[in-house]
């Protein structure tokens, strides 16, 4: 999967010198880069210039690093209540062009990405649509030749954040999000997280997605989480999510979107709809609800809702 990391100018010159990616210590922080694994493609796009830079190849999947206050985001001033970006992959910068692209360049294409979108994020996942206009453009673009100290290229060691157990640190929802990416092919085989706290931007149209997933076809499935009952207005959210991610994602890449929910119940109202809402569809898998149980630390249970009352 494509991903854009976001960082300023002198935190772009670490992460090419030390061919090293990390984020803060936030649970949102930690949640969008949970989805990132060995192999995927990523670029950088920095605060302040605007530029694109790319592309890069992680080298490792997400560790934990124990002492992340030995380097290299050490700088004075430090911002300690970021942590010194502890989570963290090795990146290949093989690629890597010596010149990023203006961002600007790239919302002029319509391809469905501007600055918004980018707002109060660490990753944000790009499209392979996307990801391979971003290549065109850097394709003309001379090959970095910075050099850096060469990256450990044995990495069974580290340990996968996906092992650690999910302590609650804001609120329960974000609690939630890491319990719920952590668990998420319990919903259904095959399906996998590939983003979270995705921005969606369409017309007047704003807001979040919680996970954006995919199935074992590599349809796109909009998750949505609530910590309260599902309210009567949850389906026009989910299907005006649905919406813009098949307009702008879906139909370059030929697959379908699908919506999962996840809830702890239903007011009476929302609960009756449900089936009827279920009947109308064309293929009743596009829509799934499911009930958790968790104790807001290491464990949730998932139960689907079912259709006939």
């Amino acid at each position: 999967m494509p991903y854009i990391f976001l960082v300023n100018e002198t935190n772009r010159h670490i992460c090419i010198q030390h061919r090293l990616f990390g984020v803060p210590a936030t649970d949102r922080a930690r949640s969008q880069i949970s989805s990132v694994v060995k192999g995927d493609q990523l670029f950088l796009y920095i605060y302040g210039t605007g530029l694109l830079y790319g592309p890069f190849r992680a080298e490792s999947n997400l560790f934990l690093e124990k002492y992340p206050e030995q380097g290299p985001w050490n700088l004075s001033p430090v911002d300690k209540k970021h942590g010194y970006y502890p989570y963290r992959l090795h990146v290949s910068t093989d690629e890597l062009r010596g010149h990023g692209i203006p961002f600007k360049k790239i919302e002029r294409l319509n391809i469905g990405l501007n600055t918004e979108l980018l707002q109060r994020k660490s990753v944000v996942y790009a499209s392979p649509f996307q990801a391979h206009i971003f290549e065109e453009l850097l394709r003309d673009l001379p090959v970095e030749r910075e050099v850096g100290p060469v990256a450990e290229k044995d990495f069974s060691h580290l340990e996968s954040i996906y092992t650690r157990t999910v302590e609650v640190t804001d609120s329960q929802e974000k609690a939630l999000q890491l319990l719920v990416q952590k668990n998420f092919e319990q919903l259904e085989e095959g399906v996998k997280p590939v983003t979270s706290y995705f921005n969606v931007q369409y017309g007047t149209i704003r807001g979040e997605i919680d996970i954006l997933g995919q199935d074992k076809e590599r349809n796109y499935v909009v998750t949505e989480l609530k910590a309260e009952n599902l309210k009567k207005d949850i389906w026009t959210q989910l299907l005006t999510y649905s919406h813009v991610i098949r307009d702008i994602y879906a139909k370059h890449e030929g697959v379908e979107v699908r919506t999962f929910l996840i809830c702890p119940g239903f007011d009476r109202r929302t609960f009756y709809s449900y089936p009827e809402l279920k009947k109308l569809l064309k293929r009743q898998e596009s829509v799934r609800v499911f009930k958790y149980e968790t104790n807001f630390k290491d464990r949730i249970s998932f139960e689907e809702i079912p259709v006939t009352i």
